[in-house]
């Protein structure tokens, strides 16, 4: 037990300040960042859409109701069966429009299959999609839009949707301001965060750079170590940020598929440049401290700064949760947005010990 409990106070109050402060910041660069697409031409290049997929049957049918719908006609749909046991392949064969079905004939995993579809691909506009979301009718116009003003990638926004249950609705809303986070530093030409469920490239210069060769030890990362890789070689990054530009996820619906793909996330981050690292060990321990300050309150009876302190963070989440519902229209329980604030504290140092010590399964592959 801390037995100077006015140090300890000052130094939850000093934490707690600081968290607030700089969410503070983030909601008022997400209420002023441009949420538009600036230009518009009608001129439609040539895309290349990219599906890789396993075992994806159940999501499958709602993806191609939406791709139905698609204002653009100048695309071509590419979807790779990374070895799948179920039916989806077939699902692909039965759908009424065109589309093209190869399979990966590359090292199993995202990569590979992706990398199958680049090979398949006629044009240079690369799109790539995972098969579990849905789209936006007008969103390949917007990735147009910025292909038309020569930009070499494009990282597009990703909306989630959660069932109800805790985690759920926790993974939700984080992963939400992740990419809240992640478009404003890109428009602040500051790009640090992709996701592959909504990203373009060109072909040429994916090819010339050699792709994903850097980094095939590694099940994931197929969108930041290309975006870092597209970034160390000078190319022309740019971020959509209309909600006609969104396409729509599900969060992991139970603690295991949660903390899977965390670990999965974590584990690229040695990887990442440095500044980036030394970004992502601050803030878990900065959480650490939240949390072993929060243990320390309760163990010397220090009540009403742990109350002031997470009434404080919970107030500040819930603004933050609140100012960007609008644009990712994300439905909010708000019962579920209070818990998910006060066990962040625990939650974000549970996932850094299991990035540390555990191992995942991600598709029925071990990472």
């Amino acid at each position: 037990i801390d037995r100077s409990p006015q140090t300890m106070i000052w130094a939850f109050y000093i934490l707690g300040f600081v968290y607030c402060f700089y969410m503070a910041i983030q909601i008022f660069r997400f209420k002023n960042f441009p949420k538009e697409t600036p230009y518009k031409n009608t001129k439609e290049l040539p895309l290349s859409i990219i599906l890789p997929f396993k075992n994806e049957a159940s999501n499958l049918p709602n993806l191609l109701k939406s791709l139905k719908d698609l204002n653009y006609a100048n695309h071509e749909f590419i979807f790779v069966d990374d070895s799948s046991a179920d039916k989806g392949s077939d699902i692909i064969r039965n759908h009424s429009s065109p589309l093209l079905l190869v399979t990966n004939k590359k090292e199993p995993g995202k990569k590979g299959a992706l990398e199958t579809g680049i090979e398949h691909a006629k044009n240079n506009y690369i799109i790539t999609w995972d098969p579990d979301i849905t789209v936006h009718s007008e969103i390949l116009t917007e990735f147009n839009q910025y292909f038309q003003q020569n930009k070499d990638m494009i990282l597009g926004p990703v909306s989630f949707s959660a069932k109800n249950n805790f985690i759920a609705n926790y993974g939700m809303l984080e992963n939400t301001s992740l990419v809240a986070f992640g478009l404003m530093d890109a428009k602040a030409n500051k790009p640090n965060m992709a996701n592959g469920a909504n990203f373009g490239f060109k072909r040429d210069l994916f090819l010339s750079l050699g792709g994903y060769s850097s980094n095939k030890a590694h099940a994931g990362g197929d969108d930041e170590f290309l975006m870092h890789l597209f970034m160390k070689a000078g190319a022309k990054i740019a971020a959509l940020s209309s909600t006609s530009a969104m396409v729509y996820s599900q969060s992991m619906p139970n603690w295991k598929s949660f903390i899977h793909q965390r670990i999965r996330w974590g584990k690229k981050v040695k990887e990442y440049p440095n500044g980036l690292i030394k970004k992502y060990l601050i803030s878990q321990l900065l959480f650490i401290a939240y949390l072993t300050l929060s243990i320390l309150a309760i163990c010397n009876n220090q009540y009403l700064p742990l109350a002031l302190v997470l009434g404080a963070k919970i107030t500040t989440d819930l603004t933050w949760f609140i100012a960007i519902k609008p644009f990712f229209q994300i439905k909010i329980d708000y019962a579920y947005a209070l818990l998910s604030s006060v066990f962040q504290i625990l939650i974000i140092p549970l996932v850094f010990i299991h990035v540390l010590i555990g191992k995942a399964e991600w598709k029925g592959r071990d990472i």
